[in-house]
């Protein structure tokens, strides 16, 4: 029997772990216009409890704010991660592997819409992944913002793949 038609339990047997490390810098904090964020994740499945799956992802995600002027801000963001199954046949279960796309990740496309996809076109995620962020944010009235912006990357269904030419590009402002 394929990996991919087994029952509903023998999906969800498994058991994982994971480290990471911050930096942030950045403030204010939920709307930053200066400093950095930066992190640092290694995520491990298979570990113990018969676990069926095993995979190690590593993730890398960096961000940066800039004041320009007074009231103009340049943001900057670049997020890299991929999987390395540790099984014989190479399989990562749907809900683990990497997805792009949506409003907190490539905005120019539908959630997890950047990327592989089934027969059905429906997304199927994949083992590397790289997105990019750049963002000029500016001033409309009171509390109220805008943003120009470019959003870019790609997931591909292999591990350690990050083919520039690519590379999806979406450029956009509300």
């Amino acid at each position: 029997m394929d990996r991919e038609e087994y029952d509903i339990d023998q999906l969800y047997n498994k058991s994982s772990i994971e480290l990471g490390l911050e930096r942030i810098t950045a403030l204010p904090l939920f709307n930053p216009d200066f400093g950095s964020f930066t992190s640092l994740a290694f995520h491990y499945s298979g570990l113990g409890l018969n676990s069926k799956y095993h995979f190690f992802r590593p993730s890398f995600d960096y961000r940066k704010y800039t004041f320009i002027t007074d009231w103009l801000v340049i943001a900057f963001r670049i997020k890299m991660s991929t999987i390395f199954s540790l099984d014989d046949d190479n399989f990562v279960p749907f809900e683990e592997r990497l997805y792009s796309g949506g409003s907190s990740s490539n905005r120019g496309w539908a959630r997890a819409d950047l990327g592989p996809k089934n027969s059905e076109s429906k997304p199927s995620g994949g083992k590397s992944l790289f997105e990019g962020n750049f963002e000029i944010r500016y001033p409309i009235y009171s509390i109220v913002s805008g943003v120009a912006f470019v959003d870019f990357g790609n997931v591909w269904k292999s591990q350690l793949t990050f083919k520039v030419n690519e590379f999806n590009m979406q450029p956009d402002w509300v």
